[in-house]
């Protein structure tokens, strides 16, 4: 499997890689936040016109279902991808980088 070119010194790992699944994590955060955003803004928005008590409480158990589901799904994918950053990123990177050494020719 392609490796990056190291950028730190002998055999370092690259230092973009650690860029790259930073700025992925806050994207995934992020998406998070904007899910519990619409789903509780939807919740609340429908919750108004629910007469039942119970069918209520039934429509907040499963939004907090959902959002609790979603919520460990991705945290379970940002712990894979820190696990294995380096194989996910080095590949993409190493292309990029003969990418831009075929354009400097």
């Amino acid at each position: 499997m392609p490796q990056a070119i190291p950028r730190g010194g002998a055999g370092a790992p690259d230092p973009r890689i650690d860029a790259l699944y930073h700025s992925d994590v806050r994207i995934m955060y992020g998406f998070a936040i904007a899910m519990w955003v619409v789903l509780w803004f939807i919740f609340f928005a429908v919750a108004k016109y629910v007469t039942d008590s119970r069918l209520l409480v039934v429509l907040f158990a499963l939004n907090a279902l959902a959002c609790l589901f979603n919520t460990v799904g991705l945290v379970q994918n940002v712990r894979r991808l820190g696990q294995e950053r380096l194989r996910f990123y080095s590949q993409d990177l190493y292309w990029q980088d003969q990418r831009q050494a075929q354009r400097a020719l």
